[in-house]
Parts: structure tokens; sequence; C-alpha cells
């Protein structure tokens, strides 16, 4: 029968090897476990190490308990990965954790951060102390006789009496009636605060600039010895002493005698200075000559007559 004779002969080449077929499963079984291997070591990078696990489980150092693992993850990364170089300013230095820069950022709580600490240094500055009121020690000064500026005396007197801390002592001091352009306070007993009185029906009306001016030197040699803030001049004995007439007077004074104004703090003009009580002088000027006392008490107290007659007496000697 050729038919089933093919059948074998064909059933006899199809079939294989026993030998043959368990190779290819052991060599099947290999290739799987050897695909499997590397499939839980690819697994096992991605989980991590028990040690790195039990370090992020641990609770921080500090704190009241409790994982961080995301801050801890964070230091593990620092440590293993340290940031590149950066700018000491402003920025992270390597190995520091994000607390740590902070910290040295914005300074600790008992530091202001780094740019609050610069100190801002300016030119030292010089104090000027204004000097303290002291009382005064005035003296009134006439070539006329006393008893023609008693009532201005009596006027000042009571003044001292309301006002002791301003006023200390009041005193008349007589002044030559001829040259007194070489009269000099001795130096035993010097003026503090000055008044000159001087009486145009006496001497006319002559006190500087003019034709015979009597008090032209005398009151430059004051002006230094004394101090311009400590001088006073007070014109009396005016008949008519309506207050528009003394503005006139005063206006001409000022443009006629113009030194007199340069060399003293304070100028009157008035009537009578003789009867206690009835002294004729305007209130205002009342009110200018006590302004002028509170002003004076702040100029120093000490004479400079013994300085400038030993500079005189220098000067004279070699010719000056």
């Amino acid at each position: 029968m050729p038919s089933i004779g093919r059948s074998q002969d064909t059933f006899e080449k199809s079939s294989v090897d026993p030998s043959d077929g368990e190779r290819n499963d052991h060599e099947t079984f290999r290739n799987a476990k050897a695909q499997d291997g590397k499939t839980k070591r690819v697994a096992n990078k991605m989980q991590p190490t028990s040690q790195q696990a039990k370090r992020a489980r641990l609770p921080k150092k500090g704190t009241s308990g409790g994982s961080h693992p995301t801050l801890q993850a964070s230091r593990d990364e620092s440590n293993l990965n340290p940031p590149m170089e950066a700018s000491p300013v402003g920025q992270q230095r390597p190995g520091t954790s994000n607390a740590a820069a902070a910290a040295h950022n914005s300074g600790s709580p008992s530091q202001p951060p780094m740019a609050s600490r610069r100190t801002v240094t300016s030119a030292p500055q010089t104090s000027h102390t204004t000097p303290s009121p002291r009382r005064i020690s005035v003296s009134v000064c006439s070539s006329a006789y006393e008893h023609n500026v008693k009532g201005f005396v009596s006027k000042l007197t009571e003044l001292q009496t309301r006002q002791p801390r301003l006023i200390a002592d009041v005193r008349f001091r007589s002044l030559p009636y001829n040259d007194i352009d070489s009269f000099k306070f001795p130096s035993s007993d010097p003026v503090d605060v000055m008044v000159l009185c001087h009486s145009v029906q006496n001497r006319g009306f002559s006190i500087t600039n003019v034709l015979n001016a009597l008090y032209e030197k005398h009151l430059q040699y004051c002006h230094d010895v004394i101090g311009k803030k400590k001088l006073a001049v007070i014109v009396h004995d005016f008949s008519d002493c309506k207050p528009k007439t003394l503005e006139v007077r005063m206006e001409s004074f000022r443009r006629s005698q113009p030194l007199a104004f340069e060399l003293v703090d304070t100028v009157i003009v008035c009537g009578s200075l003789e009867v206690p009580g009835k002294i004729e002088m305007r209130d205002e000027d009342i009110t200018r000559l006590t302004t002028f006392f509170k002003q004076a008490r702040y100029e120093p107290k000490e004479n400079t007559a013994d300085k400038k007659s030993f500079v005189d007496t220098v000067l004279g000697k070699f010719g000056f």
C-alpha cells in the first residue's frame, strides 16, 4: 500500500528527537530565569535600601516626634551631591543645608542681618553751647552831677528789686568833665555793663562825628574793653518830649553821628532823668533798656582793659 508508506515516511521525517526537545526546554528555562533576575535587579534599584528607609523613618532631633522623610531625603541628596561653588553673599555654600543657608543670610535672632549691621559714620559735629545767664552790675556814667540822673538810677534800683536774678547792683560813676579821651577805668574796679548818660543842656548834642565831639575816643575805648553788647547811650534833657519829636531827633542823630550807633548796642533820646518817679522816658524805651540788660547777661563779665593796655604798651615800645 504505497500511500501508507508515504505517510509513515512523512511521520518519521517530522518527528523530533526527544533529547533535542529536552535541550530546548532547559535553554528556554534558563533564558526566562535570567530575564527574571534582570527585572528584580531593576526593581531593587528603584526601591530604597533598608538602611536608607530606616534613616528616613527616624524623627528629626530636637522635635516632638514624627518622621521627616522629605527633609531627610533632601539632606541625603545634599550630602551625596553637594552644590556648585556659589557667591559668598546671598547664596548657599557647598555642603550646607537650605536651613543653614537661610540662617546665614538672615542672621541669628540675637544678631541683625548682615546688611543691617553696617554702620554709617558721619563727620563729628561741634556743639555750640549757649552761655548761662548771669547777674549783671550796671554802671551809670556821666560827666554831669549825680543828681541830674538821680531819677534814672532810682528806676534801675526798682528794676533790680523786681528782677533780682537780672541785676546784681546799680551804681553811679563820675566821668571827667575835661580830657575824657584819656580817661581809663581802673583795672581794680572794672565796668561790667555801662550806660553813658549825656545831658544836652550841659554840653550840647555832640557825641561823635561832629565838631567838638565829646565821646568819640572814649566810646571807642569802652567798645574795646567792655564790649558793644554791654554798652548803652542815653541823650537826655530834651525839652520837647512828644513821641513824634523824639523820633525826628533820633533819626537826625543816626544820620549825623553814625559812629555812636556802631560802637554801642542801644541808643535812647528822652527828657529829664532827674526826679525819681517822674523820669521823662517813653515806656517803649524802658522796655528796650530792659531787653538790653537781659541780653547783656549772656556776655562775659571779664574786662579786657588790662589786656588792651598791655598790648598798647608793647606796641608803643616798637613805635606803632
